[in-house]
């Protein structure tokens, strides 16, 4: 039998009432506890609390409260473990044998019922006692500074304050999610920080510790920007016309235009450069017309990209180059997640200067990449990576054999036909494989707001 356990104490000090306050629509609590029955791998969802009003809440939202939480183990000091391992014998007890337990928090609103099954997965197939959540910390901790008694400050380890960040080794913490366990280690308190554990690497933005009404409030701006739903927001909020400022060729845009040219045809959304940008009623995307032809697509992307388009972005990039590395890291982190650790093949689409690329290599990745411009090829063979010069088609994908995971990074939004792109990516994976895509958020929500509240330009729009 398999249980979740979700300790619930009442006497919360810096939040009053955190379990059960309303968070986005809910009380925090219905957040763990539909996504466990959501996942179906629990036999019983028991919540642990010694609040009648927690207890109420939980059984509404579909837990059992089948004992009240005596009170030796409900005030500020027992830990989570003496707790969950009550629940555990009680379980034992009343219901019958329990084979493993998940322990899952309750103000834990971004838990997904994927990850408890991944957890719950990698602990079966493995001889560790527990599984548990962790995230990366967002900047190397080799580097963290303390503040002393007279407001100065101080390097925990000055040995690395010349380290790169790429040099450095990656540091986790607990995501205080949830932790599945075999029920003996349960019994025995065994410590999740031991060599008996092994992660599950959750990324960055699917966690938030909640401990402050400042934390909580963050927690609300993260959940709602994952949970917004971008495909109804109209395009034009409002009915009023909006203008751009006229430099580069920008000219006024009335509130509800529409095209037709070809099969293309759509209100227009912005322009520039001589450039109309539709919502196409044909494909359903959002693009230029009148589209580039092959010849001005090629002159634009083999030659003049880096040299007229973007003359210092190879400057810009290797500048930004811990940025980029910290991003590509929770990239290949999330891939490794979901490929069996003998999947290491990269495929890397569009891949420009070659750093997606270098940073596979130096994880054990055998990368290979495929780029139009000359001036990104030379700088990839530069680092001795191994690129093809030319277009992603059905001519070129055919020698680049298949692959473990495909990225294909801001490329889309450059092809004239997307769809048929990710068809032809599709079919150069191997059984299992991963395609990452990587898009621009255009005409999302800020933007619009700029746009029509505050006289910005869509300098987002870009044609060549």
């Amino acid at each position: 039998m398999k249980i979740a356990i979700i300790p619930a104490r009442g006497g919360s000090k810096r939040i009053p009432r955190k379990n059960i306050k309303h968070f986005c629509g809910k009380p925090m609590i219905a957040w763990p506890i539909e996504a466990a029955k959501i996942s179906g791998l629990f036999d019983h969802i028991i919540v642990s609390t010694d609040d009648a009003e927690i207890a109420e809440v939980a059984k509404q939202w579909g837990a059992e409260v089948p004992f009240m939480r005596p009170a030796e183990l409900s005030d500020d000091y027992v830990g989570t473990g003496a707790v969950v391992k009550h629940a555990a014998e009680w379980a034992i007890n009343n219901l019958g044998e329990v084979a493993f337990v998940c322990t899952i928090y309750a103000t834990a609103p971004f838990i997904k019922p994927a990850d408890l099954d991944r957890g719950l997965a990698l602990l079966c197939e493995s001889d560790a006692q527990i599984v548990f959540t962790v995230t990366s910390f967002p900047f190397p901790i080799q580097r963290a500074v303390k503040i002393d008694g007279n407001g100065r400050v101080a390097m925990f380890q000055p040995e690395h304050y010349s380290s790169r960040s790429q040099d450095l080794e990656p540091a986790y913490h607990d995501a205080g999610q949830f932790y599945w366990a075999r029920i003996s280690t349960v019994l025995n308190q065994v410590s999740a920080f031991s060599s008996d554990a092994i992660p599950l690497i959750l990324p960055r933005h699917q966690v938030q510790d909640i401990d402050t009404i400042e934390d909580w409030q963050r927690a609300e701006l993260m959940f709602e920007a994952l949970h917004i739903p971008f495909g109804n927001i109209a395009p034009y909020p409002g009915e009023q016309a909006f203008s751009c400022r006229p430099e580069d060729g920008d000219k006024e845009i009335p509130a509800n235009p529409t095209i037709k040219r070809g099969q293309h045809h759509g209100p227009i959304v912005a322009a520039a450069n001589g450039f109309d940008v539709i919502e196409c009623a044909s494909c359903g995307f959002r693009h230029i017309v009148p589209i580039p032809t092959e010849e001005e697509l090629e002159k634009t992307y083999r030659h003049d990209y880096y040299t007229q388009e973007k003359p210092l972005y190879l400057e810009r990039y290797s500048e930004d180059i811990d940025w980029w590395n910290m991003t590509y890291t929770e990239r290949y982190e999330t891939l490794e997640q979901h490929l069996p650790p003998g999947r290491r093949r990269m495929l890397d689409i569009g891949s420009g200067p070659g750093l997606f690329l270098l940073n596979g290599q130096n994880r054990g990745w055998q990368v290979k990449g495929i780029e139009p411009s000359l001036q990104a090829i030379e700088h990839s063979w530069g680092m001795g990576l191994d690129v093809a010069q030319g277009y992603f088609s059905e001519e070129t994908a055919s020698g680049l054999g298949t692959f473990d995971a495909i990225n294909m990074s801001l490329v889309l939004e450059h092809i004239p036909e997307p769809a048929a792109l990710l068809t032809l990516a599709h079919g150069q994976l191997d059984a299992g494989g991963l395609l990452c895509v990587v898009v621009p958020n255009d005409f999302n929500p800020f933007q619009l707001v700029a746009r029509d509240h505050l006289d910005f330009k869509p300098w987002w729009v870009a044609p060549p």
